[in-house]
């Protein structure tokens, strides 16, 4: 029931009552990336912390450290990897 609160009130899933009633997906599966399921679940995604919006950096080294830009680009990698799968890519696999 947590799951399915965070995903209505992401707008994701409508509820029905009554014998026929339940949840459904209100957008196409085609439509729904795997990125906007973790952001809803689990918030602004953040490998480290020096690459969150506070951008903390314990040296204060943002500007110049090569971990830095590494975390930045593996953060942008993954999240657009995640943004390229949809639910539909699962939903097929079982078919």
């Amino acid at each position: 029931m947590k799951i399915i609160r965070h995903l209505k009130a992401a707008d994701l899933l409508t509820s029905e009552r009554g014998p026929q009633g339940g949840y459904r997906i209100k957008k196409s599966p085609s439509e729904i990336t795997l990125y906007d399921i973790v952001t809803i679940m689990e918030g602004e995604i953040c490998i480290n912390k020096c690459i969150g919006e506070s951008g903390f950096c314990s040296r204060n080294a943002k500007q110049y450290c090569q971990i830095h830009f590494v975390m930045n680009r593996l953060q942008t990698d993954f999240c657009n990897t995640l943004k390229n799968y949809t639910l539909n890519d699962f939903v097929s696999s079982f078919n």
